[in-house]
């Protein structure tokens, strides 16, 4: 009698029938972190989309991830072209999950990098690391999402969605289309003829020995040969100042000389200090266990970069929808009979 009485009460505490829905969560950019500012470009969220379909969903983060207590899964992902965003279709399982989109709660998504890159600009904000890859975790329903136009839309309101951004589209598009017949448009074709005088727009044509023929404007020739002119004259006066003398304490040599002297005795200086550079590579190789540390320290830190990424902001949120397990339900059965 008891096992009855305790099947039929688990009976009505089953869970609703599923429900499906669209998740607007990502999109590229700049996003804050409690240690540091992360570029996310639009090649890396389409890397990463494959690897989200058939993650757990859960309201609010998790630290480790129980499929018994999800309250759903991700089915597919995708990017949507008409607003930039990642996308994912996701199918709700309990009453918990339902009641937190019917407050009007939003997602987040948990992602592990797995590949990036050193920080830059971006937009002229400054970022310490970009993410060129990762894996997502899961994904939360939040009321304060680190995304702020992240969402969740039914079927019926993500098609209205689409349908609208379409067309808000297609009137930019439109509106960029100008009639050549009532704008202010200007067509023209240049005309090949033989002229009388020379100016600034005369062209010439040049028959090359391989038969192409070479169109060349006039001025722009003459400014050529002006500057080749001017470069040999450059060229004859550097000549002509190298052989040039010049007193050197009491000897007299060229500067082309002194040029041969000089650059010898910059060598003599250059094994001098190759000697002083062998007496301090013995310094160094006493500081190599302090290098290997600040090593060790640095891979740590490097490490730390691959920890999971969870988009939600940690502010003080409403109270969560009350939910108990499959095994807390059994546990209080028991406990009644």
């Amino acid at each position: 009698m008891r096992l009855f009485l305790w099947v039929k009460m688990e009976k009505k505490n089953a869970k609703v029938p599923a429900q499906i829905y669209y998740a607007r969560h990502m999109q590229q950019g700049v996003a804050k972190y409690d240690s540091e500012m992360i570029l996310v470009t639009e090649d890396a969220i389409k890397q990463m989309m494959p690897s989200f379909n058939g993650k757990p969903v859960y309201v609010f983060h998790v630290d480790e991830i129980d499929l018994e207590n999800a309250h759903g899964y991700v089915t597919e992902t995708f990017y949507n072209e008409l607003d930039g965003w990642v996308w994912s279709k996701i199918i709700l399982t309990d009453e918990v999950a339902l009641e937190a989109v019917n407050k009007g709660w939003a997602v987040s998504n948990a992602y592990i990098p797995t590949e990036y890159s050193r920080g830059g600009t971006h937009h002229n904000v400054e970022y310490d690391r970009k993410i060129l890859n990762g894996d997502y975790t899961h994904l939360a329903i939040v009321p304060n999402p680190r995304y702020e136009d992240a969402c969740i839309m039914s079927c019926d309101d993500y098609k209205a969605y689409c349908m609208s951004k379409k067309a808000q589209l297609d009137e930019l598009q439109n509106s960029k289309n100008v009639n050549p017949k009532k704008g202010n448009l200007m067509f023209f074709k240049m005309k090949k003829e033989e002229v009388s005088s020379i100016d600034a727009d005369t062209m010439v044509e040049i028959k090359n020995d391989d038969g192409t023929v070479t169109e060349v404007s006039v001025f722009e020739m003459r400014d050529a040969l002006l500057n080749a002119k001017k470069n040999e004259a450059e060229k004859e006066e550097e000549k002509m100042n190298m052989d040039a003398e010049i007193d050197v304490g009491d000897e007299k040599m060229t500067v082309k000389e002194l040029i041969n002297r000089y650059t010898k005795s910059k060598k003599n200086e250059a094994s001098e200090d190759d000697e002083k550079s062998n007496e301090e590579d013995e310094k160094e190789n006493s500081e190599d266990e302090d290098e290997k540390e600040n090593e060790a320290d640095e891979d740590e830190k490097k490490n730390s970069h691959f920890e999971e990424l969870k988009n939600a902001n940690k502010v003080k949120a409403d109270k969560a929808p009350s939910y108990k397990s499959h095994t807390d339900r059994l546990a209080v059965g028991k406990a009644k009979y």
